[in-house]
């Protein structure tokens, strides 16, 4: 399917942006009306010019600050909806925190269980669902690929990191994410793409992979193995891992004619997960057919 248009995206955010400040002018008033009567007081024995700056300026800074908030909702609302209909025309459940209003559409019998799914608890099935604190996930698509049943959603996770002076920082992590329950042939495992860094200071990397019950495996493909980490159990079947990843796989990753939009996949128990860096908004739609081709070689490779 091709990518939606980025003008059908900004269309839809200006339509909810206009929406929201409709419903913000009132408490923007009133904010201004209380901090300015407020500043008025405050700035009474200072003189008319004084106060007048002042409360000028507050307004603006109020003004400003609703705008933001307003544009940042209409964007989320935006890509909510887009992300919606993209489901509704392609057959997939979709369920989101931002979902337009109204009642979901009755499914079909044959698509209930992807109506289950949609609205099932996101499990911490891998070290990424796992990792940080705040773990939420927003506009959860629930579709079938090849037979198996598949969820792509949007992953954020909080990290809170203190600077030299003792001050907390949060920051906030995202990832677009395809799950799907299978029996993978090796578990647990991970076939990371190296940042700059990491491809920079190899051996380190592979040292701190290595850190824990996992390990770093070297294969045979020098650009497999500069582009790609695969890290596993220190008991794991190397046979079956080398089987796997077979010198045609290591090559077609090597020089990224597979899945080159993905940077991540985790397997672990009976489940196997695809991610990449970012979120799927209205303007990128194209990103669910990335992770649903992602998903779909992930099952046949690690499945």
């Amino acid at each position: 399917m091709p990518s939606t248009p980025d003008t059908t995206y900004r269309a839809r955010r200006a339509v909810e942006m206009r929406s929201h400040m409709r419903k913000t002018i009132i408490w923007t008033a009133v904010a201004i009306v209380l901090f300015g009567s407020g500043f008025a007081i405050v700035a009474a024995d200072s003189g008319a010019v004084v106060m007048v700056a002042g409360t000028a300026a507050l307004v603006l800074i109020i003004i400003a600050c609703a705008a933001y908030l307003a544009w940042q909702a209409a964007g989320t609302r935006a890509s909510s909806m887009m992300i919606s209909d993209w489901a509704a025309t392609n057959g997939w459940a979709y369920w989101g925190r931002d979902a337009p209003d109204g009642p979901a559409p009755e499914p079909f019998e044959s698509r209930f269980d992807d109506y289950m799914l949609a609205h099932e608890a996101f499990p911490e099935a891998t070290p990424l669902l796992r990792k940080g604190t705040r773990r939420y996930v927003t506009d959860v698509l629930a579709g079938t690929v090849d037979g198996v049943a598949v969820r792509i959603a949007n992953h954020c996770y909080e990290t809170e990191t203190y600077d030299s002076d003792g001050t907390p920082i949060t920051s906030y992590t995202h990832h677009v994410v395809a799950l799907m329950s299978q029996q993978p042939k090796v578990t647990p495992l991970r076939l990371v793409r190296r940042s700059r860094l990491g491809k920079a200071l190899k051996g380190a990397d592979d040292h701190v992979a290595g850190i824990g019950r996992m390990k770093a495996v070297d294969l045979e493909n020098r650009s497999f193995n500069r582009a790609f980490s695969v890290r596993v159990a220190d008991d794991a079947d190397m046979v079956l891992l080398y089987e796997m990843f077979d010198p045609v796989l290591q090559e077609r990753l090597g020089n990224g004619t597979v899945v080159p939009e993905v940077d991540l996949v985790e397997v672990e128990g009976a489940w196997l997960m695809v991610a990449d860096g970012g979120t799927v908004t209205g303007g990128h739609l194209d990103r669910i057919e990335v992770m649903a081709a992602a998903a779909r070689w992930a099952i046949t490779t690690f499945g």
